[in-house]
């Protein structure tokens, strides 16, 4: 069942939202990466490689947004690279210089290195799932998840059901980023996707609605059916794991299947 994934998620959330040493934290950490332009730049990233901006929560989860050394594990940086995976994206790592600990530099490869792993899971039941599992192979190691993909029938709601309990930080994991979220676009009033975030969906339509008058019909209904799919893929992972049906951003899809409608 996925009703266990949900349920962690919704402990996650619940504990950001009330037991001050997550709050705290999280709190902590929007400052920090809100005052300059980490955030921004972090969506651009993800905006030009077509990665959802939920890897924003992953960074928060490895290092609160503080590009620091770990020295326990050897890894640094806001991504928490430690030096293999760095050095194989491309990051120098010496005794006088790091690029782990420049946000710009190990931002591209971490995001190029869950673009690869998310290729990985691209036969995954849907979007949602496919990125799950990029992300827990980013913590666990993809050899490991892909043994598991196969396991859980490609869904990531069973993932967690079959990691043993004593492997807490490894089941906890994905569930956590999106409890996070759940608390952030709370506490930041939705400040934290809307005002600096325009998805790639947003900015196809906008590009589209800009160039209508100059189009024919058929091209116009292509590029409103390949717009309206991406939306889809958005609003569903938008949803994962929320206890609600209602889509992220229905308005533009209302828009889109009206116009639709019209010249069809």
């Amino acid at each position: 069942s996925g009703s266990n994934n949900t349920a962690l998620i919704n402990k996650w959330y619940k504990r950001y939202k009330t037991e001050e040493y997550y709050q705290g934290a999280v709190r902590r950490a929007w400052e920090r990466i809100s005052k300059g332009d980490n955030l921004k730049f972090i969506y651009n990233e993800c905006y030009n490689e077509g990665v959802p901006y939920e890897v924003v929560l992953l960074a928060m989860i490895e290092s609160s947004w503080y590009p620091h050394k770990n020295n326990h594990a050897g890894a640094a940086g806001y991504w928490q690279f430690i030096p293999a995976t760095g050095k194989a994206y491309g990051l120098v790592i010496t005794d006088k210089r790091d690029d782990r600990l420049s946000v710009e530099k190990s931002t591209r490869a971490a995001i190029k290195y869950l673009k690869g792993l998310s290729l990985r899971y691209d036969d995954a039941k849907t979007f949602s799932d496919r990125w799950c599992f990029a992300f827990a192979a980013y913590n666990r190691g993809p050899a490991k998840v892909t043994r598991t993909f196969q396991g859980a029938g490609k869904t990531f709601s069973k993932y967690p059901d079959m990691i043993p309990l004593s492997f807490s930080e490894t089941r906890n994991y994905v569930p956590k980023m999106f409890g996070l979220r759940k608390f952030l676009q709370e506490f930041t009033e939705e400040k934290f996707i809307v005002e600096v975030y325009k998805s790639p969906a947003d900015i196809a339509y906008e590009g589209y609605v800009s160039r209508r008058a100059d189009l024919s019909v058929s091209t116009k209904i292509k590029m409103l059916k390949a717009i309206d799919g991406m939306y889809r893929e958005e609003i569903e992972l938008r949803n994962y794991g929320e206890d609600r049906d209602e889509a992220y951003s229905d308005g533009a899809l209302k828009e889109i299947a009206s116009e639709l409608e019209d010249l069809q």
